[in-house]
């Protein structure tokens, strides 16, 4: 496989980067119309972003750094994220500083000054900014408070501006979006963005539990020669901050939208002093290790944490405060840590993360997190944890604790607008007023957490909260949505998981989902991860590319393999043959470019993927996947005509199937590539294994076309391993086998 196949074959399940501010960025695969997805490298306090294209390229701008991109104090190519993809995760830009954003050499060029103003009247200080946007050419700029000024072409504008508020006895943290739909720049120009013509920003439902969550505020501009909106969001989470929009009055456009776009849930760590009844806003630093459940603890307050800070505290079963100070390297902070769990602490809060060196063997962003505290550790936020750590230190001092792995309710809702912003955007839901999805989360019991978000399909661009939340699996819980178009979304510890588009009504009955049933295996049906009817093995630019999902679930639903080279989870093989050659190799799973330049012929295509046990406890099945394929291809840009099959076994939630039974019927389907020409099933063969495949049975199958049913004999308990052996018309086969397929007990 060459070196730019094997980048397309990376590229298509969406790089990640990390940018300086510590702030993480999924990439939508190349060329697909999703935009970037975005972790904010901390919840408090709230931090906004703008996302673009230029020149092709992906940009995220935090707006804590949107002034500084403003003052030409830093280089823009920082937040390129297309280019650091390129470049790999972290690498710093090196070189001169590059061109300001949107320069260009221009015969005729106007002042256009922006002036913000916060909610009380004062000029907004940093980290306010404004997002200067051409709506004909996509251009963009930034102006910050120092630098109000902007020496622009003539054309026709759009400007944001998020402006951080000051701290209020209800609301720790605050901001406001505003925004000037349009403006004609044919002359000097002065703008006023003033936050006092902001309204709140809020949703609230009639569920007492669901008062945690996210929010957020975003407007889209359309440009005229690009297909790419630029966007400009603002969030907040509703326990500890508020939120405020609005755009300049009489002002509309047609290119301009906004949307509010909010998830209500259960608070997962809820922190309070029982005297005097103040929270704080907190998150857990190392998510293996939590206290979850309800507690009330004794609170004592050990300064850094060093030896001579613990020798005259009784920590034994309590909440120990720490103040840390300075940048402490998180190794420091894990030995100040175990040195209190020697001396009997139950859990520890730091009154702010710590911002010294990062963890060497636990990185905040590692997949496994195998290196956790020696204790449930939590991070506190804002003056809420000051005022907890005095509290403590004047002593003494009792705390409620609860914590939850997950919510038992879920809320997403998504309000749009066009033209303008609404100046009422405040919403009180009633359940009986959404649409309900009962939704089943499968799994093992070392299953863990599930991760899910949605997109809400607002005609033209997709509302997302661009981060996801935890659901615990194997669970059942009620979700309920806004009506319309929904893009549901699950994963597991990767980045990428399974979707799901689905229409809502309101008021609608409710109606159930299920994910993560078995088999996990190959599939062709169902949208690709990246949103996409593109078949997975298909023509581009003379390459052959592959990308197949080889653990789409037993509904049907794609989902990628994790190859060593991209997650270190799934280790195999991609091979391709046309007349009995090789013509091409990759050593990632079911994915690779391959270089094609006379299609017609008969091809061979294998894929090998092991996923081995030890290093994923969570996953004790499909555990070993192979499939081999031999098609006959023309000079036709026709799809190539694979053949996949899908297993649907009747499982608990546990995704176990009853043991011990006889003639046990299980839906077999045979899928086929999208594109493809569809030929009559002449041949349609399983064999069963009860031994990890060490030995084969053959199995029975009824039916016709592509839909059978297979009948098997379950064991008391273990798993059953399925080989397929597929055949239509045109001579087209698979061979497809996955070893322990599904459990049963």
């Amino acid at each position: 496989m060459t070196t730019a196949a094997a980048a397309s074959a990376g590229a298509a399940i969406g790089d990640v980067v990390t940018l300086i501010t510590g702030d993480r960025v999924q990439l939508p695969p190349a060329g697909q119309a999703l935009a970037p997805r975005i972790q904010p490298r901390r919840a408090w306090p709230p931090v906004s972003f703008t996302s673009y294209v230029e020149d092709g390229d992906w940009h995220v701008v935090p707006s804590d750094a949107a002034a500084l991109l403003a003052s030409g104090a830093v280089d823009e190519r920082l937040f390129n994220v297309s280019e650091l993809a390129e470049q790999g995760d972290g690498d710093a830009v090196s070189g001169t500083p590059g061109r300001t954003l949107g320069a260009h050499q221009e015969p005729e060029l106007y002042d256009l000054t922006v002036s913000m103003r916060d909610r009380a009247g004062r000029p907004a200080a940093e980290p306010a900014s404004a997002t200067v946007v051409d709506l004909v050419s996509g251009r963009v700029d930034f102006i910050g408070p120092g630098n109000p000024t902007l020496r622009l072409p003539p054309s026709r504008y759009s400007v944001t501006a998020t402006v951080p508020e000051p701290s209020s006895p209800t609301a720790e943290w605050a901001s406001s979006l505003v925004a000037l739909p349009e403006l004609r720049l044919d002359r000097d120009r002065e703008v006023v963005l003033d936050a006092r013509e902001t309204s709140r920003v809020l949703t609230t439902v009639d569920d007492r539990r669901a008062t945690d969550g996210s929010i957020i505020a975003a407007t889209v501009v359309d440009i005229e020669q690009d297909d790419w909106p630029v966007t400009t969001w603002v969030g907040a989470e509703p326990r500890f901050s508020a939120l405020y929009a609005g755009s300049v009055a009489g002002v509309e456009s047609a290119a301009f939208g906004f949307y509010v776009r909010s998830t209500l849930e259960q608070p997962l760590l809820e922190l309070t002093a029982l005297d005097p009844g103040l929270q704080v806003p907190a998150v857990w630093e190392s998510e293996p290790l939590r206290l979850d459940g309800e507690h009330e603890l004794p609170v004592v307050y050990a300064g850094a944490g060093r030896p001579d800070d613990l020798a005259d505290v009784e920590v034994a079963g309590a909440l120990v405060v720490l103040r840390l100070p300075g940048e402490v390297p998180w190794d420091d902070v894990h030995e100040r840590i175990r040195g209190i769990a020697d001396a009997g602490g139950r859990a520890v809060l730091l009154t702010a993360p710590p911002t010294g060196p990062a963890r060497s063997a636990a990185a905040a962003d590692s997949v496994l997190d195998d290196n956790p505290f020696a204790l449930p550790t939590m991070s506190g936020f804002g003056s809420p944890a000051q005022r907890f750590a005095d509290r403590a230190q004047a002593g003494p001092l009792t705390a409620s604790l609860t914590s939850r792995p997950a919510s038992d309710v879920r809320f997403d809702l998504a309000y749009p607008a066009e033209r303008s912003i609404p100046a009422d955007l405040q919403v009180a839901e009633r359940r009986r007023d959404l649409a309900a999805m009962r939704a089943s989360y499968h799994g093992g019991a070392n299953t863990g957490r599930h991760y899910v978000d949605a997109r809400f399909d607002a005609g033209g661009y997709d509302m997302e909260l661009g981060w996801d939340s935890p659901v615990m699996s194997p669970s059942e819980r009620l979700e309920y949505f806004s009506p319309g178009s929904w893009t549901l979304y699950a994963r597991d510890w990767l980045w990428w998981g399974a979707e799901q588009r689905i229409e809502l009504r309101r008021r609608q009955a409710e109606q159930p989902i299920a994910w993560n049933r078995p088999v996990a295996g190959p599939g062709f049906g169902g949208s690709r991860i990246d949103g996409t009817d593109r078949p997975p093995v298909s023509w581009a630019d003379g390459l052959l590319e592959v990308e197949i999902p080889l653990y789409s679930d037993g509904d049907g639903r794609a989902r990628l393999q994790a190859p060593g080279s991209i997650e270190g989870i799934d280790d195999g093989t991609t091979r391709l043959y046309r007349d009995g050659l090789l013509i091409g190799a990759s050593d990632l799973p079911g994915l690779g470019g391959f270089d094609v330049p006379e299609r017609s012929g008969v091809y061979r295509l294998t894929v090998e993927n092991r996923r081995p046990p030890d290093l994923t406890p969570w996953w004790p099945t499909s555990t070993r996947i192979s499939a081999d394929w031999t098609f006959r291809l023309d000079e036709s840009p026709a799809a190539p005509p694979l053949l996949a099959v899908r297993y649907s076994p009747r499982v608990g939630l546990g995704n176990v199937a009853p043991g011990g039974r006889r003639g046990v019927s299980i839906p077999l389907v045979v899928e086929r590539q999208r594109g493809a020409p569809a030929h009559r099933l002449t041949h349609v063969a399983v064999d069963v294994s009860y031994d990890d495949g060490a030995s084969w049975r053959p199995a029975r199958v009824s039916g016709a076309g592509d839909r059978r049913t297979l009948r098997l004999d379950h064991p008391g308990h273990g798993f059953v391993s399925l080989r397929a052996r597929i055949r239509d018309a045109a001579g087209n086969t698979v061979e497809q086998t996955i070893i322990r397929a599904y459990e049963v007990g």
